[in-house]
């Protein structure tokens, strides 16, 4: 009904399964727009599609779309109230902090035996996961398992993500699969160093040793070098982490996302 009574001359939809709908609703030559952010999408003719990853822009055009219809708009974040002060309590345990949906493909039991091995290594951590999800009963599981009840806590959701993140000291990303994750913009935001895994999405934001820790994907023994890395050499950690808020601040705000969409609408409303 909206569709109908509005008469847009554009309608960009997040997901293909409202895409599908508006369109059977649009009037003949409305310009249908999908943003794209995640690799499983079908392309349909004469749909433009925003792909918040150039991997994702990439998988477009090997499907079919025509170059011109395929737009890089990547994700924002709003510039946050908070800012982490990594290693900066005197006395405590390192805390490394991650978030996100408890399913296989975040990676979580990876990092939680990388947790098992900094503390095998005699190195003081402890790690908190904030997010719910099917996977809690196996992640649970693993922390006893592996005995460490006493340094993974699985804290469910928080309704401040960014004053989580900035109570760390370490941010942990050991994603399997991402489109271009919010989360770790958010991270990097409030200025912690991350470690994230070397794959489609982070390779996008990262640059490894510059504003965080590029790893490869599924490998706790890695995952849990590169955390001891930053552990150790504290210094190099910070200047990661203002990297990344200075990287984030200025490329990835409302602003820009704005000004980047405006070009993008502009240019699919004066295709024919």
């Amino acid at each position: 009904r909206v569709v109908r009574a509005a008469d847009p001359a554009l309608v960009l939809s997040h997901g293909q399964r409202p895409a599908r709908l508006f369109a059977r609703a649009a009037a003949p030559g409305t310009v249908m727009a999908v943003c794209v952010h995640k690799p499983v999408f079908d392309v349909t003719p004469d749909t433009h599609y925003l792909c918040v990853g150039r991997h994702l822009a990439k998988l477009a055009i090997e499907r079919g779309a025509p170059v011109d219809h395929v737009h890089f708009i990547p994700n924002a974040v709003t510039p946050p109230s908070v800012q982490a002060a990594p290693f900066a309590r005197a006395g405590h345990s390192v805390r490394i902090v991650a978030a996100g949906r408890l399913h296989r493909k975040k990676g979580f039991d990876v990092l939680i035996r990388a947790i098992a091995h900094l503390r095998a290594w005699g190195l003081e951590a402890t790690c908190e996961i904030a997010g719910e999800g099917e996977e809690r009963p196996h992640l649970e599981a693993l922390v006893a398992e592996l005995g460490l009840g006493g340094d993974v806590a699985l804290s469910g959701w928080t309704a401040d993500v960014p004053a989580f993140l900035a109570s760390g000291d370490i941010f942990a990303f050991p994603s399997h699969q991402e489109g271009f994750p919010l989360t770790l913009l958010e991270a990097m935001a409030v200025g912690l160093p991350v470690v994230a895994s070397e794959i489609d999405g982070p390779i996008e934001m990262l640059k490894d040793g510059v504003n965080g820790r590029l790893v490869p994907e599924d490998d706790p023994d890695r995952l849990a070098e590169a955390l001891g890395e930053l552990i150790a050499d504290r210094p190099a950690a910070r200047a990661m982490g203002q990297a990344a808020r200075t990287l984030v601040l200025s490329q990835y705000g409302p602003d820009e996302l704005a000004r980047r969409l405006e070009v993008v609408v502009d240019l699919m409303l004066t295709k024919t």
